[in-house]
């Protein structure tokens, strides 16, 4: 698991920019966790828009984006598909899929004028939506005793860990989401801090 995380998208989005010589292109954004969900967001544009003349989509999945599929249904080629994956490309988006609708306006726009639209419109939906920073987190349990409970508060607060539950018992409980960026430093203050009492116990929990 990469360390470093990904941007990906907060939710769905739609956009439409004004229309080319009479084409009406709409971009719809959404994230999506694998190839199913991104087939199931294209096949849901296609019933709430059914009289469109194309649906042309890309997609990039995580980790580093080698997963990915684009196609231009039914414009030549390169054309609308490839477009709307290099805008994905250039924001470094991951787990997401973009779909471009095409309603023809009558007058031909060539294979230049077809990209420029195509990659226009998913750029301008992408920069419509709200772009998230996906961090991977890791599950660790510390334990502690009684008097060292308020210093592993201080060092969950101080390395962004705010996700955890205590439990108190014989001694003291953190079942802790830490990012996994976070681990080596905090596992080296939890130890130093108190002097090797805490016991840390998850990935990339140093011993």
């Amino acid at each position: 698991m990469s360390t470093l995380g990904h941007r990906t998208l907060a939710g769905r989005a739609r956009f439409e920019p004004e229309p080319i010589k009479g084409s009406r292109h709409i971009g719809t954004a959404g994230p999506v966790g694998d190839e199913s969900e991104a087939r199931a967001l294209i096949e849901s544009v296609r019933r709430e828009l059914p009289k469109a003349t194309h649906h042309a989509f890309a997609w990039r999945l995580a980790p580093d984006g080698t997963e990915h599929r684009c196609s231009d249904d039914g414009e030549p080629g390169g054309t609308a598909g490839r477009p709307i994956l290099r805008q994905l490309e250039a924001l470094g988006l991951l787990d997401v899929c973009v779909v471009v609708t095409r309603f023809f306006g009558g007058v031909k726009l060539g294979a230049g004028g077809l990209a420029r639209a195509y990659s226009g419109a998913a750029r301008a939906v992408l920069e419509h939506a709200e772009i998230v920073d996906v961090i991977p987190h890791v599950d660790w349990t510390i334990r502690i005793d009684y008097a060292g409970e308020q210093v592993v508060r201080q060092c969950l607060a101080r390395h962004g860990v705010v996700d955890f539950a205590v439990t108190h018992a014989t001694d003291v409980s953190f079942a802790a989401r830490v990012p996994m960026p976070a681990c080596d430093a905090l596992a080296s203050e939890l130890r130093e801090r108190t002097q090797g009492r805490a016991r840390v116990v998850g990935p990339s929990a140093a011993s």
